[in-house]
């Protein structure tokens, strides 16, 4: 509200998921631009949201496309698909009804904090070393450290990361490991604007004390 009164001319965010949703409400009111980036909009949103909301992620069957594509270059012959809620379930849909010819066979796991070990376990075990992994943020950075801990972190196992946010995992704990990991970014680091705005990110960093970008860099993705 305090926003609104200096004349904001819109409104980016925020991440929580129920104050998100009031502030599309607000911004709808008002009439004011609400741009958002949320793989979970539906659940939250109008199914017809206002014309001035602009959610930036990609649609699920975008997602599921792109995914199946990649699985395809790759030519895996097995998937172990992880998957964190509802959401996760359906994006990864249009990868459990795609023919892919050669892959024989598709595993589906539903996985939160209580079983993720126990699944990596059973992977382990059972030589799953193919898998898509839909969860969100920290949830994945907790699986590839719990991987990690299992020894499956190395360069016989790969993992396709769904969450667009895999840039803001910290990688030092896996670098000497020889991480193999693919995701999917949205901008172009070599393009002046974005780098214009990833140097006023790093300046905000140091005026706030926040971490908000993956300097490490040991994340590279094409």
């Amino acid at each position: 509200c305090t926003q609104v009164e200096q004349n904001t001319i819109a409104i980016f965010g925020p991440r929580a998921e129920q104050l998100s949703s009031y502030v599309n409400s607000l911004c709808a009111t008002l009439q004011i631009p609400h741009m958002l980036m949320r793989s979970d909009a539906g659940a939250y949103f109008p199914s017809q949201p206002h014309a001035l909301t602009i959610n930036l992620y990609p649609g699920s069957q975008q997602m599921g496309k792109a995914i199946t594509d990649l699985i395809v270059h790759y030519g895996w012959t097995e998937l172990l698909v992880i998957y964190g809620n509802t959401q996760g379930l359906g994006r990864v849909q249009r990868v459990l009804r795609a023919d892919f010819g050669d892959l024989s066979e598709i595993i589906v796991r539903h996985v939160d904090s209580n079983n993720m070990r126990s699944i990596l376990k059973e992977a382990k075990t059972k030589r799953w070393r193919r898998m898509l992994i839909d969860l969100p943020v920290d949830e994945t950075t907790l699986f590839l450290k719990m991987a990690l801990q299992e020894g499956m972190i190395d360069p016989y196992h790969h993992y396709i990361i769904t969450h667009l946010d895999i840039e803001s995992i910290d990688m030092e704990d896996f670098r000497h490991n020889y991480v193999n990991l693919t995701g999917f970014r949205m901008v172009d680091p070599s393009d002046p604007q974005v780098k214009k705005i990833i140097q006023d990110m790093e300046i905000y960093e140091m005026q706030s004390d926040l971490s908000l970008l993956n300097t490490t860099g040991y994340l590279s993705l094409p």
